[in-house]
Parts: C-alpha cells; structure tokens; sequence
C-alpha cells in the first residue's frame, strides 16, 4: 500500500487529496509548495507509477501546445489543463490515421500529458443500397 505523509514540501494534505494520489497517482489540481531555500511555487503533484514517491512538477515548466494530437485546444481547456484538471478531448489522429478521443491530464510523474479512458472513434458505416442484389420475388396477387 503507498504511504502518502501528512506535509510535503511545506503542503498539508487533506483526506481528499491523499486519497486522489493514491487512486488517481494524481492529485488533480495545482497547489503552492515551498522548496527548500523557501521559495513558493505553484506544482503539479503526481505520484511515480514505479517507486510511489510523490513528484512534484512545476506548473511554469509544463508549456501546452495549442493543438495535441491534431486537435486545437480551446483556452478554457488549456486552463483546466493547466490548473491540473482533466479534459476529454476528441477527434485526435493517433497511428495509422486512426481518429480517438480520450482523457487528458498533466502526469507530473512522467513530465508530459497523459491520455485515459481511449476511446477508438467508430468507422461511420456506409450503407450502400446495391439494386443487383436485390431479388425481386414474383407478385402474389390476391383476390
């Protein structure tokens, strides 16, 4: 089980917080913490997947691109992004031209933005009506 302590780096966590880290390995939001010459700065918190110690990713380093995967981020997205929170983006062209949509958050862990909950955009199916193999059955008529 992963031990999340009470202070980190000058923060007090709450019970909602630990147990974000422990379920999410993410706490979800961005909060000030102190380093240990006392300057204050605004973090990420993530937990690392491999060790389970808690990451702290400085907010100013992270720079979003305004588009991901080919699709352009609207600026409320890029806030939520920014302010650690999650966003479903759609539409995104993975290998192979393969359009999907999927959930976005900063993973202060590995330093990049991690992608959840995949979603494989269906092929649209295309009905085509093909008259040649329409058989026409011979009329009964009644009466």
């Amino acid at each position: 089980r992963m031990y999340i302590p009470d202070q980190f780096m000058g923060h007090t966590f709450t019970n909602e917080e630990k147990t974000a880290l422990i379920n999410d390995r993410n706490m979800g939001k961005v909060i000030e913490l102190q380093d240990l010459s006392g300057k204050k700065d605004k973090y990420f918190i993530g937990v690392d997947s491999k060790t389970n110690e808690i990451i702290p990713l400085k907010q100013k380093n992270i720079n979003l691109s305004d588009k991901i995967k080919g699709v352009g981020l609207s600026e409320e997205q890029k806030q939520t992004l920014m302010n650690g929170g999650k966003v479903n983006l759609q539409g995104m062209t993975g290998k192979n031209d393969k359009k999907f949509s999927a959930t976005l958050q900063v993973d202060p862990a590995g330093r990049t933005i991690a992608f959840s909950d995949f979603k494989q955009a269906k092929k649209q199916q295309v009905k085509e009506e093909n008259t040649e193999t329409v058989k026409k059955g011979k009329g009964i008529k009644v009466g």
